[in-house]
């Protein structure tokens, strides 16, 4: 019976980000929102509430908690529902991390899951991508007949034929960016894994090379960008295992292959044009406006309140990364409580989450990784490979 409820929330983790996009039944809840929130009631049941309790994410639950309660006496009473409802979601998270995850999650299983998700997920964009090219045929993303938390990935298609927007596949997720964060994780599961082996299966490595394939499609800057860090990681670590030999043959084509690459790169209009939209403009990771919110920090921080514990997790004008809307939201204490938990947990996973953890902080940079259910879906991998897997991979 456990190892049926681990693979039954082990699948609800790793479906989560793409789940998330579709409502349930319940208004203003998604489908796996519920689901995980059923699970939670049946676990309680089946343990008789002697849950395994992971006791510093427990301690975040109670700030988050805390400055909730705190935070309710200073809104006013139109914001009353934005602060419940946001902050309440992203309790779930927390919440779910500090119960589910030592009782219900199994890291092994999980990498078998995630893999094939991906796989699914990179051939799907691969062939948007493709007929695009070749038939001029848009195909849509997201799951069909599923109703939708955001109605603007039903219109996508249509409002790049009528407004003339550059069509970019997102395969099953609400946006490209969305997809090589998911794919991120995998990859980053199959190399660091690889990197704690003696022998590393050739399999892995061309899944990982597909699966990057798919990033690179995708155009998400940020994802490339962490691409590069995750497989440049990779290879350092396969250096040092080296024959001198093959360091000298992957030396030699960094110093000399790599520069004839960018230079052939640079001199494509495509790429200059990826560069300059992508990169440095309409919200780039480079742009302005990805930092703006740093540049408004005495609105964001008004009063001493706001500097110790927040605003509260409510909507902003400004786009804020998510280190920056952490700060917002939770203030001083809450950052320094943050860097603290980030410390803890760096301290007590093994190598393969130390390495999920660092690809995780890098795309918070210029993102809002840290504010979402990918939080939970990162977490609960590092968190996972912070303990001795309780069944086999093989059992699995």
């Amino acid at each position: 019976m456990d190892e049926k409820n681990i693979k039954i929330y082990t699948w609800i983790i790793v479906l989560f980000p793409v789940l998330m996009l579709y409502n349930s039944f319940v208004n203003q809840v998604s489908i796996v929102e519920f689901a995980s929130i059923l699970f939670v009631l049946y676990a309680l049941l089946y343990k008789r509430g002697q849950l395994k309790i992971d006791e510093k994410t427990l301690l975040m639950c109670a700030f988050i908690l805390t400055t909730l309660l705190i935070d309710l006496l200073f809104v006013s009473e139109y914001q009353v529902g934005d602060l419940l409802g946001s902050t309440s979601r992203y309790l779930l998270f927390w919440l779910l991390l500090a119960a589910m995850t030592k009782d219900f999650f199994s890291p092994a299983y999980g990498m078998k899951c995630i893999k094939k998700i991906s796989v699914i997920a990179t051939m799907y964009i691969i062939v948007q991508a493709g007929i695009a090219k070749l038939f001029n045929v848009l195909l849509p993303g997201g799951l069909p007949l599923l109703p939708t938390t955001r109605p603007e990935m039903r219109t996508y298609i249509y409002d790049v034929v009528r407004y003339g927007y550059a069509y970019r596949p997102r395969s099953i997720f609400g946006e490209p960016a969305h997809y090589a964060q998911y794919i991120l994780l995998t990859i980053s599961v199959v190399l660091f894994d690889a990197t704690r082996k003696r022998n590393i299966q050739k399999k892995e490595i061309l899944l990982a090379v597909f699966l990057s394939v798919g990033i690179l499609i995708s155009m998400s800057t940020l994802g490339i960008v962490t691409l590069s860090c995750v497989w440049g990681y990779f290879l350092w670590k396969t250096l040092t295992r080296s024959s001198r030999k093959y360091q000298l043959a992957v030396l030699t084509f960094i110093m000399v292959g790599m520069p004839v690459v960018l230079i052939t790169a640079w001199s494509t209009p495509q790429i200059q044009n990826i560069i300059q939209t992508k990169l440095l403009r309409d919200g780039g990771i480079l742009a302005d406006n990805r930092f703006v919110g740093f540049f408004n920090l005495d609105i964001l921080f008004d009063g001493l309140k706001q500097v110790l514990i927040g605003r509260g997790l409510m909507d902003t004008e400004e786009y804020l990364t998510s280190f920056l809307w952490w700060a917002t939201a939770f203030g001083v204490l809450g950052l320094i409580l943050l860097c603290w938990y980030f410390y803890k947990v760096f301290r007590s996973t093994n190598e393969t989450g130390k390495g999920i953890l660092l690809v995780f902080l890098i795309q918070c940079i210029a993102s809002e990784l840290l504010m979402g259910n990918y939080f939970l879906f990162y977490f609960t991998f590092i968190l996972g490979f912070s303990k001795k897997l309780s069944l086999n991979v093989d059992e699995l």
